[in-house]
């Protein structure tokens, strides 16, 4: 049997399985995802092509009204379709291990946040258009204590097609593992007098990658470690406040923050992401370039 038919059996039966769930709609998704790969159009050997629509459909369900117990069941079942492609495309030679796409072995993650990684880190969502007292003071942000235990999806750290194309849970899955390792000898290497001229340092480093043309003005931009974006020289602002703020930790410099700044105009782009730091009593942004912006200047380059 060939490949195509393989992956074709798959995908039908999940759509049953998802079918007797009770959420049609999502199966004929699937159904009509078939018919589109077993397109003799459809080259295997580029993987965005076949995964690109799956996606898009993980996203819809991610994104539905569907309630959160049926949804988790749903997101599962559709990881397992996905994962059971990959296999048959690994075993028919179209995609080589390491680099694949969704990954195995899901397992329960539970974790405590050590002090030492994520003392204060916030993700703090900003709306732009809001009264500026509500801005300055993080009234809207989601906070993540010392020690405070996160329940985690199964399946999100585990398969990186899960995380990579979100920012909150790239946050989680990004400083898991060796992240501050990784990037330790370069975040000793900018160590400055101070923290603000640490801080500076860093913004000298990044300042020096450029946008990545490619990701910038895509729906679908996918989130690079910070380790990845050191070896790349490049990124999108997601990258750039990830690498941010895993420098800033290296040099014991906390709490930081991650502010996601979602537009309420009309301005291109839709949102942008940031690093902070809260230095003497006075909150800097960190957006790349240097210096380090005091919170209200950062802000005044959006009001009007």
């Amino acid at each position: 049997m060939e490949a195509r038919d393989k992956i074709s059996d798959i995908i039908e039966a999940y759509a049953l399985r998802i079918r007797a769930l009770g959420y049609p709609i999502v199966s004929k998704a699937l159904e009509v995802w078939k018919s589109r790969i077993m397109s003799e159009d459809v080259d295997f050997t580029e993987k965005d092509v076949l995964f690109d629509e799956y996606l898009h459909l993980l996203a819809d369900v991610e994104l539905s009204k569907i309630p959160r117990e049926d949804k988790n069941k749903l997101l599962q079942t559709l990881w397992k379709c996905g994962s059971e492609i990959e296999d048959v495309l690994v075993r028919e030679g179209f995609i080589k291990p390491p680099y694949l796409f969704i990954g195995k072995k899901p397992r329960r993650l539970r974790h405590i946040v050590s002090p030492w990684l994520l003392l204060g880190l916030f993700l703090s969502f900003l709306l732009i258009g809001m009264s500026f007292s509500v801005i300055s003071n993080f009234s809207n942000h989601e906070t993540i204590e010392v020690n405070e235990t996160i329940e985690v999806n199964p399946m999100i750290c585990e398969h990186e097609v899960y995380w990579r194309y979100n920012f909150q849970r790239a946050i989680y899955c990004v400083f898991q593992g060796n992240t501050l390792k990784e990037v330790s000898k370069i975040a000793q290497s900018l160590k400055g007098k101070n923290e603000l001229q640490t801080c500076h340092n860093i913004l000298s480093l990044t300042a020096q990658f450029p946008y990545d043309p490619t990701r910038e003005f895509r729906n679908d931009v996918f989130i690079q470690t910070p380790m990845e974006t050191l070896q790349m020289r490049s990124g999108i602002c997601s990258d750039f406040a990830l690498l941010t703020v895993a420098l800033l930790l290296d040099n014991n410099i906390s709490p930081v923050y991650l502010l996601h700044v979602e537009f309420k105009r009309d301005i291109p782009g839709g949102g942008h992401a940031v690093a902070a730091v809260n230095i003497n009593g006075t909150y800097y942004v960190l957006d790349q370039y240097p210096p380090p912006k005091p919170l209200y200047e950062f802000l005044s380059n959006f009001d009007g």
